[in-house]
């Protein structure tokens, strides 16, 4: 019952991003602006099956593909992910538009790694972001949405201020944290986010901890210090919480999240089985996030 209610909440929220008109609406209203959806760490290796199932966000998706895309035969490992590339239609299948690659894993295929991943990226339609791909530029029902990407494992990049001062529209970082997972960001993460931030970010988000964190606003801005993992096919990471970030384009903007169970090994993901114990969690970190049906806004 509980999951059946959560479906429902859901699916009241979809037709709201898709500009749904009330039931007996007489005259045309005006769309609301479009929801961009961030998930977080994405590994599927040689999987070949569904991104996620059930009533989760048809997109558009933007997540973080943990490590490169190689042909290659040979399995994944805590020192070296593979993703195959004939897996990214899954990802196109399931509505996603952008991948970031700036991860601790991007150098897993040698130094041509990266490039190589964003060229497979781009070939599928996909827009990579970071490293070697640079600032990923999406077009999303009119609005400009421009995405850079950051390792911290060298600490703040020095560039962050000069990248996001010059991204237009709406200016989304994504920030790659290798810290160890325990529910909080790291004094580098935050750092780097207060930096992003007053450089004119609108949407920060974290991944690489495979640990969900806290959600913030700050201003107008939409802040996630960890996603979690969303799929991840390597037995290295066994951790299965994860959470989707909607984030309304345009001004005022809104937000959403959505509590995850994330899909490891061969299966996808779906959304939490008990998505109260994810808001009870924020809640003892210090950062409640008011809810109602398994769908929490702010």
């Amino acid at each position: 019952m509980r999951e059946e209610r959560a479906a429902a909440a859901v699916a009241v929220l979809l037709a709201l991003g898709l500009g749904a008109l009330p039931f007996g609406a007489r005259r045309r209203a005006p769309s609301p602006s479009p929801v961009l959806w961030f998930g977080g760490d994405v590994h599927y290796g040689d999987e070949e099956g569904p991104l996620f199932t059930g009533p989760l966000p048809p997109g558009p998706w933007v997540v973080n593909l943990e490590g490169p895309l190689d042909a290659s035969p040979g399995g994944s490992s805590s020192e070296r992910l593979r993703n195959h590339p004939r897996g990214l239609h899954r990802l196109r299948e399931a509505g996603v538009v952008a991948v970031s690659i700036a991860n601790n894993h991007a150098g897993d295929n040698g130094p041509a790694g990266a490039l190589e991943t964003a060229r497979a990226a781009r070939s599928v339609g996909l827009v990579p972001f970071g490293l070697e791909a640079g600032v990923g530029l999406l077009s999303v029902r009119g609005h400009t949405v421009s995405l850079a990407s950051f390792d911290l494992r060298r600490g703040v990049p020095e560039e962050l201020p000069s990248t996001v001062q010059a991204m237009p529209g709406t200016a989304v970082v994504a920030l790659h944290d290798t810290a160890p997972a325990r529910y909080l960001p790291s004094p580098t993460l935050r750092e780097a986010a207060r930096v992003a931030l007053a450089s004119g970010a609108r949407v920060v988000v974290s991944h690489g901890t495979h640990s969900v964190a806290p959600v913030e606003r700050r201003g107008g801005a939409v802040v996630a210090f960890g996603l979690g993992n969303l799929r991840f096919a390597c037995g290295c990471s066994r951790d299965d919480e994860g959470m989707a970030l909607g984030v309304r384009l345009g001004r005022p903007s809104r937000a959403w999240v959505l509590p995850v169970d994330a899909g490891l090994g061969a299966e996808p993901a779906r959304l939490a089985r008990d998505p109260e114990a994810f808001f009870a969690l924020l809640r003892a970190l210090g950062r409640p996030v008011p809810h109602r049906g398994g769908v929490g806004f702010f």
